[in-house]
């Protein structure tokens, strides 16, 4: 399984990219992410995510979800536990 995140942090060009780790993958359909600032002096907010679920060699396409509004700050150095749940998996996909 694979997980793709499309971050839209409120953020100029140069800050550091926000980081996306997936923690749990319960049953293939609620995902667990950790989203992290790694920025020192910059906060970020977002307004919104979204998230596509890959899987197999060929990367077949499984969902996509997405979370608006998300109106998440954090600030620097700051670690968010975010719950995404996919709608279509398990029904279609065979783990």
């Amino acid at each position: 399984m694979y997980l793709m995140i499309h971050e839209l942090p409120n953020t100029p060009e140069y800050f550091h990219e926000p980081e996306f780790r997936v923690l749990d993958a319960a049953g293939g359909r609620n995902v667990t992410l950790l989203i992290r600032n790694p920025n020192a002096e910059h906060n970020i907010t977002y307004v919104g995510l979204n998230a596509e679920m890959w899987y197999g060699s060929y990367g077949e396409h499984v969902d996509s979800t997405r979370m608006y509004p998300l109106s998440l700050f954090q600030d620097v150095r700051e670690e968010t536990r975010v719950g995404l749940e996919f709608a279509r998996v398990g029904a279609d996909v065979t783990w």
